[in-house]
């Protein structure tokens, strides 16, 4: 059976939220020791301060080689955008068909993978809350990400991703712009994720929840562990509910064409087992009137969708050979040529 935890690294207090400041590292580079940090990575993290005006309380390096810069929970710089000036920090915890109903959250555990794969590629496993027309699309994302472009190393890690026009002008990963308001002293956005999944052996999963709350949309991790919160005035077309959840994984190819791995790095069998392909389970949903009451999604009200099935694949099977894991499906695939950018 799959096994289910949190890194919950404990270097901050409860007045404070710590941020990890992406440093990219030449490839080949060693691993970063948990040392003091030298005065050149104490005059980058300065510049940086520099640039969002946020003193430092504390940083800290860790194993990963990560520098984790600890600021005011009141004064972190999702509080500076121009919509959210009066807003105060609250502290709380496949795809839908689109229908009459609108949706005020989800939550899953999903089996998490360390992924090989190149500078300029990235592999994730997902959950999408989505919501308004094309050119005004708004996104909420949660999940688990490669991705050394935006987290600096090949390490996988968490994820947050907001955009209130489907990407055109607004909207970023992590605490890299104005938006997402971090809550949480004892847990980062972009923390590390260990130990990660076998293929065909041990399997580990990370449970992930967007539900909203009073308005706000909040990132749930573990057992109800509030991360974070998006804020309602920052996607106009979230406000009340969303038209549609989704689940799956996104693999970016590289400038060449090459695709990454995804979920596994293999397609799942034909039995859907979920030590084959990357496995998401336990999926349940809130519907209709925002009463905050899970169910499990049926099978009649969701899609399956591949853009490439030559490269990836998914299989909606219901249980992944487990009924202990239901609702659940799995995917995955080796990428290769000829992929192109891949949502499931």
């Amino acid at each position: 059976m799959p096994v289910s935890g949190w890194y919950r690294p404990d270097y901050a207090s409860e007045n404070t939220i710590c941020r990890h400041l992406c440093r990219l590292l030449p490839l080949g580079s060693s691993e970063a020791s948990n040392s003091k940090l030298s005065r050149e990575e104490e005059l980058e993290i300065e510049e940086q301060l520099k640039l969002l005006n946020k003193p430092s309380i504390k940083t800290y390096k860790t194993k990963e080689g990560d520098i984790i810069d600890c600021v005011d929970i009141n004064k972190q710089p999702a509080l500076d955008l121009p919509l959210l000036k009066n807003h105060k920090v609250q502290v709380v915890s496949h795809s839908l068909k689109k229908g009459p109903e609108k949706y005020y959250g989800t939550k899953s555990y999903m089996s998490v993978y360390n992924v090989s794969l190149s500078f300029g590629q990235s592999s994730s496993s997902n959950i999408w809350i989505v919501g308004g027309p094309t050119n005004s699309l708004g996104v909420l994302m949660t999940g688990w990400l490669v991705n050394p472009e935006v987290n600096g190393d090949f390490i996988t890690r968490s994820f947050v991703y907001w955009t209130a026009d489907g990407g055109a002008t607004t909207g970023c990963y992590n605490m890299y712009c104005q938006g997402f308001v971090q809550v949480n002293p004892s847990h980062h956005v972009g923390a590390p994720l260990h130990p990660t999944s076998t293929y065909q052996g041990q399997q580990y999963d990370y449970q992930f929840t967007i539900i909203q709350i009073a308005g706000n949309w909040w990132v749930l991790v573990g057992e109800n562990l509030g991360l974070g919160y998006w804020p309602k005035e920052l996607v106009q077309n979230l406000v009340d509910g969303a038209e549609q959840i989704a689940w799956g994984g996104i693999a970016k190819p590289s400038i060449d064409g090459m695709s990454p791995m995804l979920g596994s790095g293999h397609k799942p069998n034909d039995n859907g087992d979920y030590n084959e392909g990357c496995y998401i389970r336990n999926i349940q949903i809130i519907s209709g009137a925002a009463t905050n009451t899970y169910k499990l999604p049926t099978w009649d009200n969701t899609l399956s969708y591949s853009s490439n099935t030559s490269c990836y694949d998914l299989n909606p099977n219901v249980n992944c050979g487990d009924d202990m894991m239901e609702y659940c499906f799995t995917f995955g695939g080796p990428g290769g040529p000829n992929c192109e950018a891949t949502i499931f």
